[in-house]
């Protein structure tokens, strides 16, 4: 059985400014692109320590931008799921609620 994480990235309403696709690191190495309002699975090795950030490029500030970070760690057959909102204004953090 697959062990992992489940995340969906949310904006705000009325955010249509925030034009590119949000994205997650792991392990502050390995960056992963995901979509607006879309579920997306990251399988991971159960009992094993990870550390996620999601952020989004922000093309009118030529940065990075609403980062917000998590660190979690599944056992063997786990999958947890995770919901990252959009911050009111772009350069403040984000934010990341754990749904299950």
């Amino acid at each position: 059985m697959e062990s992992g994480i489940e995340i969906k990235c949310k904006k705000k309403f009325g955010q249509f400014l925030l034009t590119e696709e949000p994205q997650i690191i792991v392990n502050d190495n390995e960056t992963i692109q995901l979509k607006w309002n879309k579920e997306f699975f990251i399988s991971l090795q159960p009992n094993v320590p990870y550390k996620f950030t999601v952020q989004f490029p922000y093309s009118l500030m030529n940065s990075i931008c609403g980062a917000a970070s998590f660190s979690t760690q599944v056992q063997p057959g786990e999958i947890q799921s995770y919901e990252y909102h959009t911050p009111f204004l772009a350069t403040s953090p984000g934010s990341i609620k754990r749904r299950s």
